[in-house]
Parts: structure tokens; sequence; C-alpha cells
């Protein structure tokens, strides 16, 4: 159960999900409310406290309208607005819970992605597989007691898979690539951290490139 690990599970969410979607991801489409929660959220990643509030508050609401209650969309980005709350406060508790609704909606987001999320108009990012991409941020950057890990590997792999071929745009696949990247190097692959940043700078999408060059000179 997860009592035992409530303390050092805690100070570590807070922490972990302290992670950035490129902003500058042609994203894929959504109305104007939904639109206006994430560019919250986006500002949000590196804010005030006060501003990750207000963006999950944002997106609470977004969720809680007919049209968006089932939107895998708005849930992946209400989830995790919702885990990044985990920063906001000091009380292990909530730490966790936060956490662990973040995830809950996550797994609601991928598991109603449909065959008509996987395509989007030219230049835009298919619903589908920005979903798969805010989850596997998130899981990759839970503590191994979530036992997430594999579940956002699996997700990059997805992500990673026909990459060149997809029509997604450069600024998207540069971001999975730059995600691949540095989640190999933090899991000791530095041949595989190197092909994947070099990939990523290959694109020549901003700012995704330019942090993996940044990542690829330090190693």
């Amino acid at each position: 159960m997860h009592q035992a690990h409530r303390a050092p599970r805690a100070v570590v969410v807070a922490s972990a999900l302290a992670f950035a979607l490129a902003p500058a991801f042609a994203r894929p489409p959504m109305d104007a409310e939904l639109g206006a929660a994430v560019d919250l959220f986006v500002a949000g990643l590196r804010g005030s406290d006060a501003q990750k509030v207000r963006s999950a508050a944002a997106l609470e609401r977004v969720v809680g309208q007919p049209a968006h209650a089932a939107d895998p969309l708005a849930l992946a980005f209400y989830g995790a607005a919702t885990a990044q709350l985990a920063e906001t406060t000091w009380l292990p508790w909530k730490k966790i819970r936060y956490a662990d609704q973040g995830v809950a909606l996550l797994d609601r987001a991928l598991k109603g992605l449909a065959p008509g999320l996987e395509t989007a108009p030219a230049g835009l990012t298919p619903a589908a597989q920005e979903v798969r991409y805010v989850a596997a941020r998130v899981f990759l950057a839970l503590p191994s007691s979530y036992g997430r890990g594999q579940q956002g590997e699996a997700l990059l792999g997805q992500l990673l898979a026909g990459i060149d071929a997809s029509a997604a745009p450069a600024d998207f696949k540069a971001g999975v690539c730059l995600l691949a990247g540095t989640h190999a190097l933090d899991a000791a692959r530095p041949e595989q951290a190197r092909q994947l940043l070099q990939k990523a700078i290959d694109y020549r999408a901003s700012p995704a490139s330019g942090e993996a060059a940044a990542a690829l000179a330090k190693r």
C-alpha cells in the first residue's frame, strides 16, 4: 500500500513534476476556451504557484462542460495541470493526492483515444499524439513507486515509431525526440540519447532543437 512510502514519495513528487511542455508546438485543433486554458497552463509551467492554481482551475472548468467532459485532449492537459499542483504545497498528503488525481485523469484521456484523433489538418499536431506526449512526460517524471515508467516509455515508443513519415509538425517531432533523448540520458543510455538528441536538432525546430543541442553539448 502507499502509506509506507508516503514521506519519500511526497518529497520527490514536487520536484519530479516540474516538467515543461514546449510552448511552440503547433497544437491540435481545439476551441477557444480550451485553447485559452492551455495557454494558462503553458504560462504557469515555470510560473508562480498562483499561476499553476489558476491554470488547473481553468482546465477544470473546461472539463466540467459537457462538450469536454470526455475530451481526451482536455483531460490530458487537466491531468498534467493537476499533477503539477504537487509543487504548490508543502503538505505530503496533498502532494500525493494531486499526483494521484493527475495520473487518473491521464488514464482517462488515454482510454478515450479514438481513431479520429490520430489525424489533424496540415500543420497541426494530431490530438492523440499530443495526449500521448503529455502523458509520457508526466509518467516519466513520476517517482518509481508509481510504477508508470514502463508505460511512459511505451508511449514514447509509440510516438517515435514512424516519426519521420508522420504528418505531425517538425516542432512536435523535435519535442518528442528531445523528451526521448533526455530520458535516455537519465537512464544511462548515452548512445541512444545522442541519436535522439541529434534527430531533434535535425528537425531544425525551435525551441526543442536548441534545447537538444544544449543537452548534447553537455554530454
